[in-house]
C-alpha cells in the first residue's frame, strides 16, 4: 500500500489531513479525510471504506471500499480538496508499479 499525507484547507476554510494511495493487495484507491480539530472519536470526515458506492458487491474489491482513479478524482473534488500538483500521476505510477510500502509526504 502507497500512503500520500498531506494537509489542506478547503474553500469554506477547514483544515483536513488527508491519506491516499493505492492499496496493492485489493488493487484499488483509497481515500481518508480527517479534520484535525477534532478529538479521536470525531475526526474522520470520510473514508471510501464507508461510502455506500464502493461497496457495491459487483464491483472489484467491493469488500473493502475501493475506488479506480477517475472515482478517487471525483471524491476529491466532493470533499472540497485541491490536491498537490502530480498526485494523481504519482497515484497512477502507484497502481502501474504495483508499489507497495511507501509513504510520501506532500
Amino acid at each position: 500500500m502507497t500512503k500520500h499525507l498531506f494537509t489542506t484547507t478547503t474553500p469554506s476554510g477547514e483544515r483536513r489531513h488527508i491519506d491516499t494511495g493505492y492499496d496493492r493487495m485489493c488493487g484499488h484507491f483509497f481515500l481518508l479525510v480527517s479534520d484535525p480539530a477534532q478529538t479521536d472519536d470525531d475526526r474522520l470526515i470520510y473514508f471510501t471504506s464507508y461510502d455506500p458506492r464502493f461497496l457495491d458487491r459487483s464491483r472489484k474489491g467491493s469488500d473493502f471500499g475501493g475506488a479506480t482513479l477517475a472515482e478517487l478524482k471525483t471524491c476529491f473534488e466532493e470533499q472540497g480538496i485541491t490536491p498537490p500538483e502530480g498526485l494523481f500521476e504519482k497515484l497512477r505510477d502507484d497502481e502501474l508499479l504495483q508499489r507497495g510500502n511507501e509513504i510520501t509526504h506532500w
